[in-house]
């Protein structure tokens, strides 16, 4: 079974701009296009608010599948969420590697201005001032957009030597 690397960050961290530099290396799902639509019908509690009408989130039973069959380790982005998913994933028997982006917050007031042509919500800065403790608390690599990059393209390393976060 190949592991699923969770590339977790705010809005506008990177984080798909890194995940489209990998594909040629990781079998890349999108967190937004697993859903089932739109017949579905809550039927265990865990349906998720911010799908589409009607949806359930198969993002779950996306990456299992994806881990179980592909031959290459499994890549998605973790923008909210990520501490349930790490935990749905592990039930599941699947080794988990959570990979932090953590941009500046000037940088992310750039990109969103750029992007959105407004200012990100105060929630995406609160949001963004807590993620250094939890990859901290997971012993997970984190750094700028372009440092886990390079971190994910460097060949494989055993566990004792993974050193070299920011």
């Amino acid at each position: 079974m190949q592991s699923v690397v969770l590339v977790c960050g705010v809005a506008g961290a990177g984080k798909s701009w890194l995940c489209r530099q990998l594909t040629d290396r990781y079998t890349y799902i999108a967190h937004d296009r697993c859903w089932s639509h739109p017949t579905a019908k809550p039927h265990d509690g865990n349906d998720v608010a911010w799908g589409p009408p009607g949806s359930k989130s198969t993002h779950l039973e996306t990456l299992v599948r994806a881990a179980k069959t592909s031959g290459k380790p499994v890549l998605t982005e973790a923008p909210f969420g990520e501490r349930k998913l790490k935990e749905d994933l592990e039930a599941a028997g699947v080794r988990v590697r959570p990979v932090f982006v953590i941009e500046d917050a000037e940088v992310i007031r750039r990109r969103f201005l750029s992007r959105e042509g407004s200012l990100p919500s105060q929630g995406v800065i609160t949001r963004l001032s807590g993620l250094k403790a939890r990859a901290i608390s997971w012993d997970a690599f984190w750094g700028t957009s372009d440092a886990v990059l390079a971190h994910l393209k460097a060949p494989a390393r055993p566990s004792s030597v993974f050193l070299g976060r920011p």
